[in-house]
């Protein structure tokens, strides 16, 4: 009888539109991962000192379209803008795909429309206040090494120091007053419902906000290695997408109950 019935939905052609939404969602995923890996490859290009890997020539590497005997720095450079240049196929692939496999004015193409304009902008996640304190925080860790966490710390509240060093304070001062409003709307907004997979959300939302702190203090410590930025960076990525994730979903789950009252 259930096979029957998936048969007859597949005949229909309801089921195909169901299954191709799963393979659209996959997509999405990939699209974001995707995204989120060029980041994190960005962090590696600034602590690296390679950004000036291809010199000053674009869409060409050092006038060259593949760079010939390269440097280990124009091979970080160069990869990264390969997948910089990959990130916009697939922007543009998913746009399509989503006018293709939605209704007109489905709340998707408005979203992959802006994730599209987003990229061209090269705004992706960067454009918040902890993204900017924090890459301003890594350039001057990556210009300016300290030799000790005691050197680093008296040169963040040194008036003779750069003013990049100094403002490395920024990053966690805000990064904790932004810490503290997530946890009280998490409070407010997600533990205070009855709601066990807005629940389950808001936990691993709060468990990498946790882990982020945690990896900030290495970094800290560790005097901001280049595979300790790395890590922050993609725990951060990791932290924004449950972030808007949960946002959505109580945003959606809401609106039903707006509308009636």
């Amino acid at each position: 009888m259930a096979t029957g019935a998936v048969r007859a939905e597949v005949a229909s052609g309801s089921g195909e539109r169901a299954l191709s939404g799963v393979w659209l969602r996959r997509f999405a995923w990939v699209v974001v991962v995707y995204n989120v890996l060029v980041i994190v490859w960005g962090a590696v290009v600034r602590a690296t000192g390679s950004g000036a890997g291809c010199g000053n020539h674009w869409p060409l590497c050092n006038g060259q379209v593949l760079p010939l005997n390269p440097r280990m720095t124009t091979v970080i450079e160069f990869t990264h803008r390969m997948m910089s240049g990959g990130t916009l196929v697939l922007i543009i692939a998913l746009v399509a795909w989503v006018f293709r496999g939605t209704v007109q004015r489905h709340l998707a193409r408005a979203f992959a429309v802006a994730g599209l304009l987003l990229t061209l902008n090269e705004a992706l996640l960067g454009a918040m206040v902890i993204g900017v304190t924090g890459s301003l925080a890594a350039l001057g860790d990556t210009l300016f090494p300290s030799t000790s966490l005691r050197s680093a710390l008296t040169a963040d509240f040194s008036s003779s120091a750069e003013w990049l060093v100094r403002l490395r304070i920024l990053h966690p001062a805000s990064a904790i007053v932004a810490g503290a409003f997530i946890l009280w709307l998490l409070r407010r907004a997600v533990f205070a419902a009855r709601d066990d997979a807005h629940r389950k959300l808001g936990l691993w939302l709060a468990g990498l906000l946790a882990f982020q702190f945690l990896l900030g203090g290495l970094d800290v410590l560790l005097r901001a290695p280049v595979w300790m930025q790395v890590l922050h960076l993609a725990g951060a990525d990791a932290f924004w997408c449950v972030l808007v994730v949960l946002t959505f979903s109580v945003t959606v789950a809401a609106a039903p109950a707006a509308r009636a009252s």
